[in-house]
C-alpha cells in the first residue's frame, strides 16, 4: 500500500470503531524488523508484537498446503463414517424387529427395496403370510437422508420368528466414495 496511512486508519476506525485497536509496523521500521510502535487511543502499547504482510501470507500458505494435503484423507474418513453409521442403522433395524418378533409372538419381516438400494421396511406381519396387509403396522427406513452416499443390496428379505430365529439372508452395506 502506498499513500497516506491515516486515511486508512480513518477509514477502518469507521468500520471497526475507534476501541477496536489498529496496528502496524512496515512503515516504523523501513522493513528491517528490528522494532515496530504500535499505537492505540493516542497511546504507545509497550512490547507490543508486530506482524508484517508477508509473515501472515507464508502463514496462510503453509495453511493451504496442509489444508491441501488433510482433505482428501478427511473425505475418505467421513465416507468410511458414514458407511460404518448405515450399517449400525441396518444392524440396529434388524436387531430391533427380531426383539419385537419375540415380545409380540408374531412375525417381523423386513422388505429392502431391490429398485433404489436405500430403503428398507419393516413389516409386523401379525398374519404371517409375508405380505402387508391392512391394519399391520410397516415402518419405512431411508438411509439417503443421514448417508447419502451408502447403498445396501440383500439376497432376500429375512423373517424374524416368534421364537428368535430368521430366515437366511446376506445384507451388503456399501459406499460409493470407499
Amino acid at each position: 500500500l502506498t499513500g497516506n496511512g491515516s486515511d486508512l486508519v480513518r477509514g477502518l476506525q469507521e468500520v471497526l470503531g475507534t476501541s477496536f485497536p489498529i496496528v502496524g509496523g512496515a512503515g516504523a521500521d523501513p522493513l528491517r524488523f528490528q522494532k515496530a510502535y504500535q499505537y492505540f487511543s493516542d497511546e504507545v502499547m509497550s512490547d507490543a508484537v508486530a506482524i508484517a504482510l508477508t509473515e501472515l501470507l507464508v502463514v496462510l500458505a503453509i495453511m493451504g498446503i496442509v489444508s491441501a494435503i488433510a482433505a482428501p484423507n478427511f473425505i475418505n474418513y467421513m465416507a468410511e463414517r458414514r458407511l460404518n453409521g448405515a450399517a449400525r442403522m441396518v444392524m440396529s433395524d434388524l436387531m430391533a424387529a427380531r426383539q419385537k418378533a419375540v415380545t409380540q409372538n408374531n412375525k417381523f419381516k423386513v422388505f429392502f427395496n431391490a429398485t433404489n438400494h436405500h430403503e428398507y421396511t419393516i413389516l409386523d406381519d401379525d398374519n404371517g403370510n409375508g405380505a402387508a396387509d391392512t391394519g399391520e403396522a410397516t415402518e419405512v427406513r431411508d438411509i439417503r437422508r443421514d448417508y447419502y452416499d451408502v447403498t445396501f443390496t440383500a439376497s432376500a428379505d429375512p423373517i424374524f420368528y416368534p421364537r428368535g430365529t430368521a430366515s437366511g439372508t446376506t445384507v451388503t452395506v456399501t459406499s460409493s466414495r470407499t
